[in-house]
């Protein structure tokens, strides 16, 4: 079973990012207070620049993937399906655009925890990083194995979209307060205490300091798992080019909501569930891509 693919990927991928999701769930629902008060530093400097920018790499993935559905439709001789690539290419930039530039906006949390810019120019800088990726993807990934690649495509798109609502979600009914705001005794006027994630609030406050539960940078960095299929694309290849794009997308994935631990942002079990979601996100989408796919294919053959 270890050794099956999904997508060309290998299953102990998903197999070890679950397994770490699980063990984190489980020590951070005994320990989670315990565990940010003995670790966390809310004047950690590389979690302010992840606070801001840590959405960078993963929202990337979701441009990329849209250069890869339009690089493997747009000489196609269906006019629908020249529109799919078309939309997939435009809606990703645009998306991603308005999600780093909502990220980078000066609100009183991004301000103070991250970074924060006037409206016009937070937008500016997401585009700037939504257009790189879309350049990297035109001048350095291609292939004539068209159907891979709007796979490979539709799979990064399809991942990121399902993780992003999940979580929006959670956070939005749980609003479970973030461990360095309750520390804050400036900040937190109201008397706000820890709750173990399972505690509901019925207030339910928009703010960010209630959006600890589950994490969105943790849940998000689950995509670097499909980095490895971007390999067969790249222009330039190199020597254990695979090893390599499945080291980044791990290191990634766990340093990632590290940070976010120790910064104070979220508890152990807000990076748990976070993680589990991607994996589950990740993964479906894989399945999605690799049988749908396949079952058209058998049945073009059959035909």
């Amino acid at each position: 079973m270890l050794k099956k693919e999904i997508l060309g990927l290998p299953i102990y991928n998903f197999i070890i990012v679950g397994s770490l999701a699980i063990l984190a769930i489980i020590f951070g629902s005994l320990f989670d207070y315990q565990i940010s008060s003995s670790i966390a530093n809310t004047n950690l400097g590389i979690g302010r620049f992840i606070e801001a920018f840590g959405y960078v790499i993963t929202y990337g993935l979701a441009v990329i993937g849209g250069v890869l559905i339009f690089k493997s439709t747009y000489k196609s001789e269906k006019t629908q399906t020249k529109v799919f690539g078309y939309i997939a290419l435009i809606g990703a930039f645009i998306v991603v655009t308005f999600l780093l530039g909502r990220e980078l906006t000066n609100k009183p949390d991004h301000i103070k925890y991250g970074f924060g810019f006037n409206p016009i120019l937070a937008y500016l800088i997401g585009a700037i990083i939504s257009a790189s990726f879309a350049v990297l993807g035109f001048f350095f990934l291609n292939s004539d194995d068209k159907e891979m690649m709007l796979r490979v495509g539709i799979a990064l798109c399809l991942s990121l979209a399902v993780e992003i609502l999940i979580i929006a979600f959670f956070k939005k009914e749980l609003s479970r307060p973030r461990y360095r705001f309750i520390i804050d005794a400036e900040a937190n006027t109201v008397g706000e205490h820890f709750r173990n994630w399972w505690e509901f609030n019925l207030i339910k406050p928009t703010e960010d300091a209630y959006k600890s539960f589950p994490s969105g940078h943790s849940g998000t960095s689950v995509v670097t798992v499909f980095l490895p299929l971007l390999t067969p694309f790249i222009r330039y290849h190199f020597k254990a080019e695979k090893l390599v794009f499945t080291i980044v997308g791990l290191s990634h994935l766990v340093l990632i909501p590290l940070f976010r631990l120790l910064y104070g942002a979220h508890f152990l079990s807000d990076i748990g569930f976070g993680l589990l979601t991607g994996t589950i996100s990740t993964l479906l989408a894989a399945i999605l891509c690799d049988k749908c796919f396949r079952k058209k294919k058998e049945e073009a053959q059959q035909a």
